[in-house]
């Protein structure tokens, strides 16, 4: 609302307004308000109002970041012929996003769709392919990888995935003084 009405008084956005609205529409479809069903009326009507609005002040700048990050969540798996949707695939296993709490401004962390239960769970960075740690049950893990891809943690988008290798830790703490 506010870089809508500095565009009215000065007639143009700048450079940094435009920036913001981009990342405006990349966090709108990673927080899930661009799939209008899975929210409930007053959230739906919000997200909605929300977008009209960004349409309103910058169009170009809002429908690029949308379909940008929407574009990130359909990635075709190479060893498949088959569209991951609302998920990515990685070596022929679906991952999902995992909502979490921590001050990482770009990194994100990924989980199995399906978990047999079975083994430990290896937390890896995707960019580099190096290993975080390999934990002994889900919620360690996911505690270590949010830590892992906060600004204190240092490392980029993560993911969780099962394993039987034997656990290079047994807590989040014993990672974290490790």
């Amino acid at each position: 609302m506010a870089i809508a009405a500095a565009q009215r008084i000065r007639g143009h956005l700048t450079e940094s307004e435009r920036n913001e609205i981009s990342f405006t529409g990349i966090e709108f479809v990673r927080a899930g308000y661009s799939v209008r069903t899975a929210l409930d009326i007053s959230c739906g009507l919000l997200a909605a109002s929300v977008e009209q609005l960004a349409l309103q002040v910058d169009e170009r700048e809002w429908i690029w970041a949308v379909d940008y990050e929407s574009g990130a969540w359909q990635m075709e798996d190479e060893d498949d012929d088959e569209i991951c949707t609302g998920s990515t695939c990685f070596e022929g296993i679906r991952y999902q996003l995992v909502p979490h709490r921590s001050n990482a401004v770009d990194a994100r962390v990924y989980v199995p769709e399906e978990v047999t239960g079975n083994g430990h769970f290896r937390i890896t960075e995707l960019d580099t392919g190096r290993q975080v740690a390999i934990l002994p049950a889900m919620n360690i893990a996911r505690n270590v990888a949010s830590y892992a891809v906060s600004n204190y943690g240092g490392y980029g988008d993560v993911l969780i995935s099962e394993t039987s290798e034997k656990p290079t830790h047994l807590s989040a703490s014993a990672w974290l003084l490790g």
